[in-house]
């Protein structure tokens, strides 16, 4: 498929070279597959993942990392000027060649796009991802996405148009989360919210829990995670209990995020703002030294947004209007609790 869709490579630290635009391409490799289909009995999906094991293990050429990174488009060669118009008898000078131009789009993204090949070649992208765990890398610290392997495909994931399967590719990712380390469990939390289907959302929040309960440094990235997640009651209320929880043992610079996640969960139900409100009022303690002055302003500063919405949430809606004054008053007792702010708390909670 590649060598039919005239693609090179002429650079270890680049994309591949095409001589047609990306849309051109993958409207090609339909035609291919359409073709292949009418006029031979072959499984186009058992090709594709044939082909792509041999590719992932080609260490030695790099090319899964070609073709992650942006292709690159070679223009037609010109001339300096033609026969029929030239007046010297000195033949026309070809012109140096153009350098390519960079498409914005990887080989990887155009196959993605193609719905006949994205489940297969996402399930062996997906399943090779371990063998590209940074943590035993020494470049784990690298921060440039086109050396990094495992974020480059976790990136052409994030940002596709369309997911044939978001159930399946779901289920692997999950599996992904139970085997890989610690940086690249950071990075698929990240998507996970991105790709999971509403039919899912219950399990990829009990499986998050699970994934936050054997390393507690990701409750964080799992709270981010689970905002963007439908959620029933009953599920949300465990993760809400989580985090309460957290709030006695987290590190000061954590207390801001997890309260604006339980302050932005605050007007889902009556009975979560009781609780929310109530364990806040007896389990948060600002620390009021100058080293975390900033954290203390972020916490007061989210408690008063999340109230503000809430009290809005509940003026807005007439089911639930009755129960606004208690929750003014809940407020009012929560804020005026805590002991007026040093005079450098102050001055970072109002710039």
């Amino acid at each position: 498929m590649i060598l039919q869709s005239s693609l090179t490579s002429t650079s270890p630290t680049t994309g591949l070279h095409t001589s047609v635009q990306p849309h051109t391409l993958r409207n090609s490799i339909h035609s291919l597959i359409a073709s292949l289909k009418s006029s031979t009995p072959i499984d186009v999906k058992k090709s594709v993942l044939e082909d792509m094991e041999k590719i992932l293990n080609d260490d030695e050429n790099d090319i899964l990392h070609k073709m992650l990174l942006p292709m690159l488009l070679v223009p037609e060669s010109t001339t300096a000027g033609s026969a029929s118009t030239s007046t010297s008898s000195t033949p026309p000078q070809a012109q140096p060649p153009a350098p390519p131009q960079p498409t914005q789009t990887s080989l990887i993204k155009t196959l993605l796009r193609v719905a006949e090949l994205q489940p297969t070649l996402l399930a062996a992208l997906l399943e090779k991802l371990p063998t590209y765990d940074y943590d035993s890398n020494s470049n784990s610290n690298n921060d440039d996405l086109n050396s990094d392997i495992p974020r480059l495909i976790l990136s052409q994931i994030r940002w596709l148009d369309n997911i044939t399967d978001p159930s399946s590719l779901t289920e692997t990712v999950l599996e992904c989360l139970q085997v890989c380390g610690h940086r690249l469990k950071l990075e698929l939390i990240s998507i996970i919210g991105d790709i999971t289907p509403d039919s899912d959302t219950e399990r990829v929040a009990e499986a998050l829990r699970d994934v936050k309960d054997t390393d507690e440094t990701l409750l964080l990235p799992v709270l981010d995670a689970i905002s963007s997640l439908r959620l029933s009651s009953k599920s949300l209320s465990f993760i809400i209990t989580d985090a309460l929880d957290a709030i006695n043992s987290a590190d000061p610079s954590s207390i801001p995020a997890i309260v604006t996640f339980l302050m932005n969960n605050s007007s889902h139900d009556n009975s979560f703002s009781f609780k929310i409100m109530t364990t806040l009022r007896e389990k948060l303690h600002l620390d009021d030294s100058p080293d975390n002055a900033n954290a203390s302003a972020l916490t007061l500063e989210a408690i008063a947004q999340g109230m503000q919405v809430s009290l809005r949430h509940r003026i807005t809606d007439p089911q639930i209007k009755i129960h606004q004054p208690s929750l003014s008053l809940l407020c009012s007792i929560l804020l005026c609790s805590y002991p007026p702010l040093p005079h450098y708390l102050h001055s970072t909670a109002t710039t």
